[in-house]
């Protein structure tokens, strides 16, 4: 599924590409074409250095190099995306 579809089904904005998605995993173990997402900033460090392709992350999280799904709750969205 294309991330921009991902993003209308969560009610999150995309920046980044939009890229096809072939599933979600937690951020350490994703890969290329996967969705991972950051709710707690224990994990932020790893948003920078995670092989996904997508990343959920909140309206005020910094950028990174990966395309991200921007919204209020990330975990809610990481939840319905799946």
């Amino acid at each position: 599924m294309k991330l921009s579809k991902i993003a209308d089904a969560v009610g999150a904005r995309l920046h980044g590409d939009d890229q096809e998605i072939t599933g979600v995993a937690g951020i350490e173990e994703a890969g290329p074409g996967q969705l991972t997402f950051v709710a707690n900033p224990k994990y932020a460090a790893a948003a920078h250095t995670t092989r996904a392709s997508a990343v959920i992350v909140s309206d005020d999280f910094p950028a990174v190099a990966a395309a991200t799904l921007r919204c209020g709750n990330p975990y809610l969205a990481c939840a319905q995306a799946r």
